[in-house]
């Protein structure tokens, strides 16, 4: 599949992915802080997980409470 085809992918915008396990040892809860301060600069930025985790859930969560989900997908 291309990723033109996927519906995460916005090619005017600068799209930064992850692809793995969501699990502690991984420090994908860090992207998310990150992410926070990436987006006060830059509104063009979308962060793109693909995987699968005991911290997929978590992370969703997170997601909402730091209101990234229109930037997280």
């Amino acid at each position: 599949m291309k990723i033109e085809n996927n519906k995460n992918y916005e090619p005017n915008s600068f799209n930064i992915l992850f692809v793995g396990r969501i699990t502690d040892i991984k420090g994908v809860d860090s992207i998310f802080e990150a992410a926070k301060i990436i987006l006060k600069k830059f509104n063009d930025v979308n962060f793109i997980f693909v995987g699968d985790g005991n911290k997929r859930y978590d992370l969703e969560k997170k997601s909402q409470e730091l209101k990234l989900t229109n930037r997280i997908k």
